[in-house]
């Protein structure tokens, strides 16, 4: 009987042990549970600093939007400014230039078979030159690239002559006003290319003879020659190129010095 009693006992502790250890294990579970969740932050972003001074294409894309827009002209011109020997102190006092605006085309002298449209400027200080080849004037555009981006900073008035060690604007001036002296000045047979609107404007080539060939008046009264400095003036090559404004005008004149003389040798016109 005694041992029953002990066994009954022994019993029931292991009974009570156990439950509690159960209990006990809830609890932990239970606690687990509601322990609260860390919430984490996201990284942040590294985001790149933005270059917000882009960089204009070319000179001639610059100048042809500072020719027309007259607000872009404002922003792009560096005041105060001097105008020859005037000082403009602010956009306020500024009178908008319209360059070849009012005319039909673009005269552009170059040393190159390709025109300053489609080869850009290599350099980033530019002078553009405006020249008036009948009162031998030019007048000179001062052009800085400065944080990527082209102002203008002086104007100033000179003599076309100091541009003319050749003596070609003396030359182009009498080519376009002496007929006699312009037959007398063209390489014949001339080489001509031309679009041929009789055959949807195909490229065709040919030649003009003395016998065939028409008066030109190359450079009108009136129309000013464009010339920038970057044209290498020792070569004996000079390129007119007549841009169209906002028409299909397109045409190319090539002269060449020969024996200390100048004279057309080749006449394209790509006009539409």
């Amino acid at each position: 009987m005694k041992y029953r009693i002990l066994f009954l006992f022994y019993l029931s502790l292991f009974f009570s042990c156990t439950f509690s250890e159960q209990e006990e294990a809830k609890s932990t579970d239970v606690k687990s549970t509601k322990e609260p969740v860390q919430e984490t932050t996201p990284p942040k972003l590294q985001i790149a600093e933005v270059d917000t001074m882009v960089e204009e294409a070319s000179f001639m894309q610059f100048f042809e939007s500072f020719m027309w827009d007259d607000f872009f002209q404002k922003t792009r011109t560096d005041f105060p400014i001097y105008s020859d020997k005037v000082l403009i102190s602010d956009s306020s006092s500024w009178t908008y230039l319209p360059f070849f605006t009012n005319t039909y085309a673009i005269p552009i002298i170059h040393d190159d078979t390709l025109t300053y449209f489609d080869k850009d400027i290599e350099t980033e200080v530019v002078t553009m030159s405006v020249i008036d080849i009948y009162q031998s004037q030019s007048t000179d555009y001062f052009f800085d690239k400065t944080s990527k981006q082209w102002q203008l900073t002086g104007i100033s008035t000179s003599p076309s002559s100091k541009k003319d060690g050749d003596d070609f604007f003396k030359f182009l001036h009498q080519f376009s006003q002496d007929s006699l002296f312009q037959i007398g000045h063209i390489q014949f047979p001339l080489p001509y290319h031309f679009n041929d609107p009789a055959n949807d404007y195909s490229n065709e080539e040919g030649i003009r003879t003395i016998n065939d060939w028409t008066y030109i008046e190359v450079i009108e009264k009136g129309m000013k020659l464009l010339s920038l400095d970057v044209m290498d003036t020792s070569r004996p090559i000079r390129d007119i190129f007549f841009r169209g404004v906002e028409n299909g005008i397109y045409v190319h004149f090539t002269f060449k010095r020969i024996d200390g003389e100048w004279f057309l040798v080749k006449l394209i016109d790509h006009s539409t």
